[in-house]
């Protein structure tokens, strides 16, 4: 009695082969797509910094010159950017915040500018805030952040404060769906974002600036 025996050598060598492929292939790919991420993140981190200080100029050069003159001007940026994702199997590019501040002095005067017959005691002078959230911006001055303490007739002490923040927060709610009909296959997604940040002023509850921002992307395959 003769016994014949073979084995099939090349054929599990090729399906080991698909097999780690797949695996490595995905964790390469998802390696690679949160390297970009980092990558955009500290590109968009650099670019808002050089944007609020430009934003900053231009806010202190608008008024050089007028009644409205301030002693220096502090710009506060923050903008939700679409960030690549990974895990986002829907391509829905949910937003991440970014911030940042630039103070210029860009003036003539070294004190408050006290007006005498409107009694202001040097508001339209005092320090501007300027604070950014996205497509909204809103303006303050250096009296809204303390109590003012009357100790010489037209001179606003201003105390150091801890930020010009609170608290902020930023939501994304994102949906998407995949629709096949023939030869194609679309692809539908997107997200909306909602900004909010509470401003360190002295009215109750602090003051708020908001924003809220739509986004999608149609492909068809």
């Amino acid at each position: 009695m003769r016994v014949t025996r073979t084995r099939t050598i090349g054929w599990n060598r090729s399906g080991q082969a698909l097999v780690e492929l797949a695996v490595f292939g995905t964790i390469a790919l998802a390696a690679l797509g949160f390297l970009i991420r980092i990558g955009m993140q500290m590109n968009y981190d650099q670019e808002i910094r050089m944007a609020a200080f430009r934003k900053g100029l231009a806010a202190a050069a608008a008024d050089n010159g007028t009644d409205e003159d301030s002693l220096g001007t502090l710009y506060h940026y923050i903008a939700n950017r679409q960030m690549p994702n990974p895990t986002d199997g829907f391509m829905t590019m949910p937003r991440s915040r970014t911030e940042a501040s630039g103070f210029v002095e860009w003036g003539d005067r070294l004190t408050y500018a006290y007006d005498i017959n409107s009694g202001d005691a040097g508001r339209k002078t005092q320090t501007k805030y300027v604070v950014r959230s996205d497509d909204t911006e809103r303006t303050f001055r250096g009296s809204d952040f303390a109590q003012d303490i009357p100790t010489i007739p037209g001179v606003v002490v201003n105390p150091a404060f801890t930020s010009i923040t609170r608290d902020s927060t930023t939501t994304n709610t994102s949906g998407g769906s995949i629709t096949q009909g023939g030869a194609s296959t679309s692809l539908t997604s997107g997200t909306h974002t909602t900004s909010t940040t509470v401003i360190n002023t002295k009215a109750p509850g602090g003051d708020t600036v908001a924003s809220n921002l739509a986004s999608g992307s149609n492909v068809t395959w």
